[in-house]
């Protein structure tokens, strides 16, 4: 699996108490290390290490500094990144509640990323705030990648805790990869980040696919449209 990628033997990690430990998906976790007195994030796996792997996969050949960084893997292929110092926007927007953040800005550093992967072909699949990484108060970064494919490709059912995110299409079945859905997700991002909650935060993650089904999609109220840059 290694590839061109380095391989960082387990005994030279170090937990670094100084950095955030944040949930990433229902499997995965980001985790603050040291590695050589360097301060670095490892993503590691709960149970199956399949995710790490299709991440893994996913970022070889990729390079863009809208991307999170890899430095290389371990034995058991949990991923050594960059140092993530705030957490996932997810972290800062709904459990820290004190860190600003720029809308804009944050915003624009996604679209830089996305852009990058669609001159490829590529969707990310699961663009939400989990997958944007806070690298420092200004820095965002993309990460999540084991769904990514190219365009046209068939596409996995989302997990649940990406629903709030997902494009309509795939939330009913149409599991076929569309760059449109990453535009859709971004939107949803938006919104995250100009109303401060969650998408469809007030149902269930099951519900959602239900209320799309139905017609129902998410508002801005006008108070909200005219709200400043930062959050």
């Amino acid at each position: 699996m290694s590839g061109n990628m380095m391989i960082i033997p387990r005994e030279e990690l170090e937990y670094e108490r100084h950095l955030p430990s944040f949930q990433t998906s229902p499997d995965t976790r980001m985790t603050g290390y040291k590695w050589n007195r360097v301060r670095v994030t490892l993503r590691e796996a709960s149970s199956s290490s399949s995710v790490l792997a299709r991440e893994l996969r996913a970022l070889s050949g990729l390079s863009h500094p809208q991307l999170l960084l890899v430095m290389g893997h371990t034995e058991d292929l949990a991923i050594v990144f960059e140092p993530v110092l705030l957490g996932s926007l997810y972290q800062c927007l709904h459990v820290l509640g004190s860190v600003q953040i720029s809308v804009i800005d944050v915003s624009l550093q996604v679209v830089d990323a996305l852009l990058y992967l669609s001159e490829r072909g590529l969707v990310h699949s699961s663009v939400s705030s989990h997958a944007v990484l806070m690298v420092n108060s200004t820095l965002a970064k993309l990460g999540m990648f084991e769904r990514m494919v190219e365009e046209g490709e068939d596409l996995s059912p989302p997990p649940d805790i990406l629903y709030p995110w997902t494009s309509p299409e795939v939330l009913l079945g149409h599991n076929v990869a569309l760059a449109e859905g990453d535009v859709y997700s971004l939107c949803c991002l938006l919104w995250e980040m100009v109303k401060m909650e969650v998408p469809w935060t007030r149902h269930r993650s099951q519900d959602i696919p239900v209320l799309v089904a139905r017609g129902y999609t998410l508002k801005l109220d006008r108070d909200t449209s005219e709200q400043g840059g930062c959050v």
